[in-house]
């Protein structure tokens, strides 16, 4: 009886700790706080979701979670409507990214690597101007 209540606690213990690692591993969202935007683009046609920030963290790396964005300093906001986020979200964050340009605020941004354009630019989720 104790030897089987022992394999099942370490059976249990080896289940949740499988569990957080593939959780952590399969992460397509990553929180970068403390960002500048330092550059905005605009695009027509939907290219690149048509609005982008260039910030001067590396998405990839800088955040809570490791992503695989191609191009690592650029967030697309999608404002064409195409991504995750309606159209008015998108414009909303993208104001956002011009008012932290304009004041120099920091950013504390989430990007998604799920959803991409043209398989390099990633899209944010959420921006907050500090």
């Amino acid at each position: 009886m104790w030897q089987s209540n022992r394999l099942f606690v370490a059976s249990i213990v080896v289940t949740v700790i499988f569990s957080a690692v593939s959780n952590t591993a399969s992460a397509t969202r990553s929180f970068v706080a403390g960002a500048k935007v330092i550059e905005l683009r605009t695009y027509g046609a939907g290219k690149f979701g048509s609005c982008v920030a260039q910030i001067n963290k590396n998405v990839n790396t800088d955040g809570d979670q490791t992503l695989s964005c191609g191009n690592a300093r650029l967030v697309s906001f999608g404002c064409d409507g195409s991504a995750t986020n309606s159209k008015a979200e998108a414009n909303a964050m993208f104001s956002n990214a011009q008012l932290a340009l304009v004041t120099e605020a920091p950013v504390d941004i989430y990007i998604n690597d799920a959803v991409k354009y043209n398989t390099t630019m990633c899209v944010a989720e959420f921006i907050y101007v500090k």
